[in-house]
């Protein structure tokens, strides 16, 4: 039997634990909600409901997924992985072969494999032999998928089958949808354990978990954004 003593010692204890948890869901939810008006999701599409915000620190990256329910953005806590981005960090002025990611909102278009389809609801294509993505700012097929080499008209492209486990599994990211030759190709969001040549990159159990989530019907959005950076974005 405890004493009076005890009892009064084992509620204030049992107090300060519940003023801590209540504390510690209050500061999730607080820099939840400091995420999203810091790196704009009010400036999202309306029909976005789906978002893999990527805030860069360098080269390295804190990778987070959040939905959209009733109007209400709620983050999957237990989906955030460390991830990386470009060599030079990010930037909002990329060019071609700057090593840069770039910054900003972005579509998510196709899902890509090698071997096996993933668990996805993106619209997905294989990779093959035959697979280029163009970086040659000259091509007319710059900044785009080819399959075979039939209609060849660049010296520069990235042949996606030697890109091997990197390219396993991931998503392209919808970046200079307009091909604007010179202003960046082929960022992709993809599996690496090291700092990319411009791509968005994490383990390949993160990006497979990210693309079993991810549902074209929700019209999902990447934001590449930088820890401390006080730039705007909007999304093209």
């Amino acid at each position: 039997m405890y004493t009076c003593h005890q009892i009064v010692k084992i509620t204030g204890v049992l107090c300060l634990l519940f003023f801590l948890c209540a504390y510690t869901v209050h500061s999730k939810t607080s820099a939840t909600a400091n995420r999203e008006k810091e790196h704009g999701f009010a400036n999202l599409p309306a029909t976005t409901a789906q978002v893999v915000l990527v805030v860069s620190s360098g080269s390295n990256a804190k990778i987070y997924f959040y939905e959209k329910t009733n109007n209400v953005w709620h983050e999957y806590e237990t989906m955030r992985i460390n991830g990386f981005v470009g060599e030079n960090g990010v930037s909002d002025e990329k060019i071609e072969g700057d090593l840069k990611t770039p910054l900003g909102m972005y579509r998510i278009g196709s899902a890509f494999y090698i071997g096996e389809l993933p668990q996805t609801k993106l619209r997905s294509f294989a990779i093959t032999d035959n697979t280029y993505w163009v970086d040659d700012p000259k091509s007319r097929f710059y900044n785009r998928l080819v399959e075979g080499t039939t209609e060849k008209d660049w010296n520069s492209a990235e042949h996606m089958m030697s890109g091997g486990i990197n390219y396993s599994n991931g998503f392209v990211i919808e970046y200079n949808a307009e091909c604007v030759p010179g202003a960046g190709s082929a960022i992709f969001f993809h599996v690496s354990s090291k700092k990319t040549t411009g791509c968005v990159a994490a383990s390949a159990v993160g990006v497979k978990a990210y693309l079993a989530k991810l549902d074209i019907n929700s019209n999902p959005y990447i934001i590449i954004a930088c820890e401390n950076s006080k730039i705007p974005l909007s999304y093209q």
